[in-house]
């Protein structure tokens, strides 16, 4: 038995990237494409999958793009898609795959696709992406299909058939180094009983019931984003969410250790606190010092009075939209304190 987030080893060069861009404020790329579920087209859901990753990442500093082919299938991302993602998206460090939904859909590209055809297409866009992207610079997450259903025949799809679907991507995740998240395990093992979605009723196509409803991608997308980010030392909000920005344009921390002295912004609950003191470097008006990463930005430009040691003098620092913390004037003295800079994030 396991988790319902399968093969966590293999996503490890996306979880070294998360820990990278605490240090450097980089922010992390993550790329989502699949069939309708994932469309965005207003058939269905009102939340996107990608919306809710971007909306659950807690403080890290992420990116997320997307793309949705309503009513296609696995034949699409093998035969010109795959080949797309990887001339598009050369920095992503996690690509999310869900497709199923159309496998069985006639009409879609290349037809209705049979479990052997399912596996093949998946193998083939996997391969291509791996001679651009090896293991340890791109994580690939493969979504198990959810349970839903429909009344209309070319997407029905009971229990067994998404069960089915699933065991073919499970099988592709452990041949090629992939995740796998279980969506199918993560419902029925909440409701506790095998089938229980077989005797819904089913409503037609345009009450949207083929996708995943809002209620259900909430849930979906937030156990996943649990296991995608985890809680940085057990801290939460009101503790304090700690990242360090690097410094810039020969600016360093005050003195040894620099730990204690190195930049740093604390977000508690929507408030971003700055903290530290820092060395001259350059001194022109309008230098910048460091950049704060999304989830660190005001909302507006922000400017504060703090502390040098010029014989008391006070200085001005501006904190940007954009995430850049500069120097509002020229600077003379030995040292910047950041102490008392805080703000509302956007």
């Amino acid at each position: 038995m396991f988790d319902i987030l399968f093969g966590r080893e293999n996503l490890a060069a996306f979880f070294a990237a998360l820990v990278s861009c605490i240090a450097t404020g980089q922010p992390v790329g993550i790329h989502v494409v699949g069939d309708s579920k994932v469309a965005g087209n207003g058939v269905s859901d009102g939340y996107r999958i990608d919306q809710l990753i971007a909306s659950s990442a807690r403080g890290y500093p992420i990116v997320v793009t997307y793309e949705g082919f309503g009513g296609q299938n696995s034949y699409l991302w093998a035969n010109g898609k795959c080949q797309d993602f990887v001339g598009d998206h050369p920095t992503v460090k996690l690509l999310i795959v869900n497709f199923g939904t159309n496998e069985r859909v006639s009409s879609a590209i290349g037809g209705a696709q049979d479990l052997a055809q399912t596996k093949f297409n998946h193998l083939a866009a996997i391969g291509v992406i791996r001679q651009a992207r090896t293991l340890s610079d791109l994580s690939v997450l493969l979504m198990g299909q959810p349970p839903v259903n429909n009344s209309a025949g070319q997407y029905s799809q009971l229990t067994a058939d998404m069960e089915a679907i699933n065991g073919v991507l499970l099988e592709v995740a452990l041949e090629t180094n992939c995740g796998f998240f279980d969506v199918m395990a993560l419902f029925q093992r909440a409701h506790g009983e095998a089938g229980w979605m077989d005797q819904l009723p089913c409503p037609p196509y345009i009450g949207g019931n083929v996708h995943p409803g809002d209620a259900m991608n909430l849930v979906m997308m937030g156990e996943m984003s649990k296991r995608l980010f985890p809680s940085r030392g057990g801290l939460s909000d009101d503790q304090g969410l700690i990242i360090w920005p690097t410094l810039q344009n020969n600016w360093k921390p005050w003195t040894s250790p620099a730990i204690d002295y190195a930049p740093r912004a604390v977000l508690r609950g929507d408030v971003v606190m700055l903290e530290g003191l820092i060395k001259q470097g350059a001194t022109a008006n309008y230098t910048t010092l460091f950049t704060l990463p999304p989830g660190f930005r005001p909302p507006t430009h922000r400017f504060f009075t703090v502390s040098t040691n010029n014989a008391g003098a006070v200085r001005q620092v501006q904190v940007l939209s954009s995430g850049i913390v500069r120097l509002g004037e020229s600077f003379a003295g030995e040292f910047l304190s950041l102490d008392g800079v805080s703000f509302s994030r956007a």
